[in-house]
């Protein structure tokens, strides 16, 4: 038990010394809400496969995403 203590207490020391690299957002990109790709339009049909009066999207929505 001590030795185990002893060992996490070591590397707990050991990870307070390190620090993180430095790091710096150098730029950023922004997608409206409204962005809509080339296609058909989306949401023309109802649930039971019948055609819509109208549709309400123009045509393909582009869904959000997020990357690193």
């Amino acid at each position: 038990m001590t030795k185990t203590l002893a060992l996490l207490m070591i590397t707990l020391g050991l990870g307070l010394t390190q620090s993180a690299p430095r790091t710096e957002l150098v730029g950023y990109a922004v997608l409206p809400a409204d962005t809509f790709a080339p296609g058909p339009a989306s949401g023309q049909f109802n649930s039971d496969g019948s055609k819509k009066a109208s549709s309400p999207y123009p045509s393909q929505p582009v869904q959000g995403f997020s990357a690193m």
